[in-house]
Formats: C-alpha cells, sequence, structure tokens
C-alpha cells in the first residue's frame, strides 16, 4: 500500500474537526485496505445530570424496598 502515512493524518484532523461533540472510542488501525477507528458521541453535562439522578433514585427505591421486606419481617 502507498501512502500509509495519510490514514492517521486525515483521522487525527477528523477528530479535531469533531472534538466538541465527539470522542476516540478505539484507536485507529489498519484493516485491509482501510484505515479505521471508532468514534462516540460525547455526553453532555445535562445528560450526566440525568444518569446521576436516575441512579440515586433508583438506590433510594432499592433501600425503601429493603427496609419494607425487613418490617414486614418484624
Amino acid at each position: 500500500m502507498a501512502h500509509q502515512e495519510f490514514g492517521p493524518k486525515l483521522l487525527d484532523r477528523i477528530l479535531t474537526e469533531l472534538a466538541q461533540i465527539a470522542e476516540k472510542e478505539r484507536e485507529g488501525r489498519f484493516e485491509g485496505r482501510r484505515f479505521v477507528s471508532y468514534l462516540k458521541p460525547k455526553r453532555d453535562k445535562r445528560q450526566q445530570n440525568r444518569e446521576s439522578e436516575n441512579e440515586t433514585q433508583t438506590t433510594a427505591n432499592i433501600m425503601k424496598e429493603i427496609k419494607n421486606i425487613n418490617e414486614t419481617k418484624n
């Protein structure tokens, strides 16, 4: 293959362009004649807050259920 150095350079340029909305999930590598890398969307602050709120609510619900089970046993 000729000019294998172009794949990583182009990928770096693309990642720079997409830095605000995506992040690299897996390093780039050659698969046959193609240079491949996997990207994933960046999580924004709102999404992170929602996920942490859901985890907190789930934990609180579990604790309530455990308390109810313990009270019914006594």
